[in-house]
């Protein structure tokens, strides 16, 4: 009966308000004493690893929206037209967005880090909260790419006095309990992203960002306002050289430098649009193993988060390349 009302909730049609307390009821209910504490110290701070990672990266999507907006009113300014304001409205779209996806990663590394907390000493009142506010990002978000919200505040205020409840509890109950709510909002958050209307919404418009980007440069660059100086530094740097103080002049005046440069550009810029759908990918597949491992962690099971870990290193390596703090390859 618990996995029936857990599909009913994760479906975006929340039971009534009886069954959302027999079903968190249920949770705190069902057998706890094979719960490892160090088991959900770990899992904690795997999973605010996970939402940092997460979140770099939607701050690094919220710099290229900025970026590819200029642009967008760099090109139609070029050709003497105005930009048209449903172009202008889709992006402000967009960023609203990724605003409301940032908040709800801000919010899950709060829930991990009061659940890190609650494994080393007792803090329900503080679980309680960071789970209710979760929910509510999640809400949030799933509000803005026009998605039921899975979480009524009713039902978010039983997972607050529940958690209050288990003070008296044991702490192993009480983390079951925290990684139950925390699961099923991961398992929300993770339908909302894998949905193939939002999934193309933000990547399909990401790859667009981007290729506005990569038009503007190769447009300054084909005028010669860009100093090609950085560029060469980068590609010398392995032999410890560095581009020389009449670089640039010397690019301007040769064709075949120039054009190889511009071909070296344009492969990191197209680069940086084929990252795209990988992050995505790669912060879906951190939110499954984290589902996972909570799964793992009620079950009383090891939770050894070897490849949350690999999959964690994935994702701040596409988001250091995606912001720029890494050398395109």
């Amino acid at each position: 009966m618990a996995e029936a009302r857990h599909s009913q909730i994760l479906s975006g049609n929340p039971p009534s308000a009886f069954f959302r307390i027999a079903f968190l009821t249920v949770l705190l209910l069902q057998g706890c004493s094979s719960l490892n504490v160090e088991n959900a110290a770990k899992l904690g701070t795997a999973g605010k690893e996970v939402s940092a990672a997460a979140a770099a990266g939607i701050f690094a999507s919220d710099s290229e929206f900025r970026s590819a907006r200029e642009a967008e009113i760099f090109f139609h300014s070029y050709t003497g037209v105005q930009p048209p304001a449903d172009m202008l409205a889709a992006y402000t779209g967009i960023h609203a967005e990724l605003r409301a996806r940032k908040a709800v990663f801000t919010k899950l590394a709060a829930a991990y880090t009061a659940f890190s907390g609650l494994a080393a000493r007792d803090e329900p009142a503080r679980i309680a909260a960071s789970i209710d506010e979760l929910g509510d990002a999640v809400n949030g978000y799933a509000a803005v790419v026009d998605t039921s919200p899975v979480i009524s505040g009713t039902a978010s205020g039983i997972a607050g006095q529940i958690a209050h409840a288990a003070l008296s509890g044991k702490k192993n109950r009480m983390l079951k309990q925290a990684s139950a709510l925390i699961r099923v909002r991961l398992a929300r958050m993770l339908e909302l992203l894998d949905d193939p209307l939002v999934r193309e919404q933000m990547t399909g418009f990401r790859r667009n960002l981007a290729r506005n980007r990569i038009t503007a440069v190769q447009l300054l660059w084909m005028h010669g306002l860009l100093d090609p100086a950085p560029l060469l530094d980068q590609m010398a740097a392995d032999a410890g050289l560095r581009a020389g103080s009449d670089a640039a002049v010397i690019v301007r005046n040769s064709k075949r430098i120039g054009n190889g440069l511009q071909a070296v550009m344009t492969d990191r810029l197209n680069n940086t649009v084929s990252l795209i759908d990988k992050g995505y990918d790669t912060t879906l597949d951190a939110l499954r193993e984290l589902i996972a491992e909570h799964e793992k962690l009620e079950k009383g099971e090891s939770v050894t988060n070897a490849q949350l870990l690999q999959i964690i290193y994935g994702l701040q390596t596409v988001t250091e390349r995606l912001s720029g703090r890494q050398l395109q390859e």
